[in-house]
């Protein structure tokens, strides 16, 4: 399967996106912010899982970044 550009521009964006979120929601205790509607107990909120499953942005863009350096590279492996 060949990936465009646009492909991997769009999972880099996601890849950022991600990062953002990790960021923002994977927090707990006392560090959580603003007020979160729902909680697992009572120090873990609800958004805390998506920010934990947000890990996934160091792996995408590594793999995102390492692909465009292949096909500029010209498709062969480098020993």
């Amino acid at each position: 399967m060949e990936l465009t550009r646009k492909d991997i521009k769009m999972t880099q964006g996601l890849a950022i996106l991600t990062m953002v979120s990790l960021h923002l929601f994977c927090r707990l205790g006392t560090d959580v912010y603003g007020t979160p509607l729902l909680w697992l107990n009572s120090t873990t909120p609800a958004v805390y899982i998506l920010g934990w499953l947000s890990e996934i942005c160091i792996p995408l863009y590594s793999i995102c970044s390492g692909y465009a350096h292949y096909k500029l590279g010209g498709g062969r492996v480098v020993d």
